[in-house]
């Protein structure tokens, strides 16, 4: 079956935006990579700013609400899932802001995709505190400021964000929270990480 001309755009676009970066690619450029006119491009999606929304839209029809976990093995699928979401659409998060401020209708996704995340967070964190594998807090609110921690390496500390490829997000979620887990909870990641190694 053949790909319908606005599917090839927005995977084309997608692509583009992924690699060279939002701001970096044209109208003209996307044209030249589908092979087709600007004029034929345009017809369909009058500017980049409709472009780049019907992308993020496009992505949006297969999100899934984050499910909160109540083991360590749970919660590493949870952010395995936020890193292929990374990987998919580096574009999105390196023009996070600009992006919220091209389309309102971006901004309500980023805004539902952030307090779905943080509810996710924030009961999983109640979970892993009630299987004890996660300590009680010993100063108010040290959670929600892990989460928010968390939160922003999500948005802003992605290796295509940065441009760093030394250290996997993921990596990095464990190394914050590894610090708040009971000795439980840290044997339980360690048997994890030596499974997902051999």
């Amino acid at each position: 079956m053949k790909t319908p001309t606005k599917v090839k755009i927005l995977n084309t676009a997608r692509d583009l935006f992924n690699k060279e970066g939002y701001n970096r690619v044209s109208m003209r450029d996307i044209a030249a990579a589908l092979d087709m006119s600007v004029g034929n491009l345009t017809y369909h999606f009058k500017k980049k700013e409709d472009l780049v929304e019907a992308i993020v839209l496009r992505s949006h029809m297969a999100y899934v609400i984050p499910q909160p976990a109540s083991s360590i093995e749970e919660l590493d699928e949870l952010f395995k899932k936020k890193r292929v979401h990374h990987k998919d659409n580096a574009y999105y998060y390196r023009h996070y802001k600009q992006l919220s401020r091209i389309s309102i209708i971006i901004k309500d996704v980023q805004q539902e995709a952030t307090y779905d995340f943080y509810h996710a967070l924030k009961k999983t964190f109640e979970n892993l505190q009630a299987n004890g594998l996660m300590q009680k807090e010993s100063i108010p609110n040290q959670y929600d400021s892990l989460i928010q921690i968390i939160m922003a390496s999500n948005v802003y500390g992605a290796p295509e964000v940065t441009g760093f490829e030394k250290r996997p997000l993921v990596e990095t979620y464990w190394n914050v929270i590894h610090f708040f887990l009971t000795d439980k909870g840290k044997d339980d990641y360690h048997k994890m990480r030596t499974q997902n190694i051999s």
